[in-house]
């Protein structure tokens, strides 16, 4: 679907019974310019040309639409408005008073981002979930946990139709083979297979390009700073690699310069098994052959794409590295397969959609 169409037949969203709704929004970062305000809600508003306003509890509104970044100990007991929670993770995977979900809790105390003193962040977001009129999720896993406490839950994707012209055009290869990884600053899987990556280094060079935060925080990203370089020189020893600072302009032509892309994930983590498969349709985009870890999501969008480019155990990893790196026709015929796959099935224009949907069963 041609994105420009969109906007041709704009009165139609104007029309419909939320075009005049006065509408609140709490994005994921103040600037708006956070992946998840560009790629999902806030790409809607944009494309349609709708008012809204940051919202604010002690203010009614017809429909407010809470990211992850909102007070939920504050929203969920919210009663002015509808209210639609866009929640992308599987938190709710997280034990009740854990280690993990109590100091999770506590840091976010201390920070102001919870104002309201709890010691369990995941009793919150079921707390968020019970009184969302509509929850918006990115993975059939969440969505059956999110289940037990809403009935109105729909799955939506980024949009990443900032990438729509930018995408791989030559698939031949040369020595060293160029690999690229991509995202936050989180190395659990890439250390994970670090072994496999180097023992395919032993025998036919490769490059890992990675994209990611350079300088970070850890601990609610606001307490110990940390390098990526440093950790990435911890994973790997015999493997050149170059990492980039994260940025939307220069993403697509480092990717688009590598032979292929690799998601490794932690499959021991359910936050990760359970995730949602943004950066694989993200990579598919661009026409990148990518191989990842084999968890529901990953599989589900090869099923539909008929590939199998998913790695279950070190030797299949080694496998599927062998043959995407001596095969230019698996290459090629995988990343354009991928990429014309997104087009058609998960367009700018169906994703759009569902977000209509989402506002109509509210309203």
């Amino acid at each position: 679907m041609d994105f420009n169409n969109q906007h041709r037949n704009i009165q139609c969203i104007r029309t419909s019974n939320f075009g005049s709704c006065k509408i609140g929004w709490v994005p994921a970062s103040k600037s708006i310019n956070h992946p998840a305000d560009r790629r999902r809600f806030g790409f809607f508003l944009n494309s349609y040309g709708l008012s809204w306003e940051y919202a604010l509890p002690q203010k009614s509104y017809d429909v407010v639409i809470i990211s992850q970044a909102a007070d939920i100990s504050i929203w969920s007991e919210y009663n002015k408005g509808k209210v639609i929670f866009d929640f992308c993770d599987s938190y709710l995977s997280v034990p009740i008073f854990s280690f993990y979900d109590v100091s999770k809790c506590i840091l976010k105390t201390l920070s102001r981002q919870v104002k309201k003193l709890s010691f369990s962040y995941t009793k919150l977001l079921q707390n968020m979930c019970k009184r969302a009129d509509a929850i918006v999720c990115g993975s059939i896993e969440q969505q059956i946990r999110i289940s037990k406490y809403s009935n109105n839950i729909y799955i939506i994707y980024d949009i990443h139709d900032e990438f729509r012209n930018i995408y791989k055009r030559e698939y031949q290869s040369s020595s060293p083979f160029h690999i690229f990884w991509e995202g936050l600053p989180a190395f659990k899987g890439l250390k994970q297979i670090s072994p496999i990556l180097e023992s395919f280094n032993r025998k036919q060079r490769i490059c890992i390009h990675l994209a990611t935060d350079l300088k970070y925080k850890t601990y609610m990203r606001d307490y110990v700073t940390n390098y990526a370089k440093k950790q990435i020189d911890s994973i790997f020893s015999n493997i050149h690699t170059y990492l980039y600072e994260w940025n939307s302009h220069m993403l697509p032509y480092i990717a688009t310069a590598c032979d292929i892309g690799i998601i490794p994930l932690s499959i021991d983590n359910n936050m990760h098994y359970e995730k949602a498969p943004n950066k694989l349709l993200l990579l598919w985009r661009l026409g990148i052959p990518t191989l990842t870890t084999r968890i529901p999501s990953y599989q589900q969008l090869m099923n539909e794409c008929n590939l199998q480019m998913t790695c279950n155990s070190d030797v299949e990893w080694l496998l599927m590295l062998n043959k995407y790196s001596n095969d230019y026709h698996a290459r090629k015929n995988s990343g354009i397969q991928a990429k014309n796959f997104v087009e058609s099935t998960y367009s700018t224009g169906s994703i759009l959609a569902s977000w209509i949907q989402v506002l109509d069963s509210v309203l």
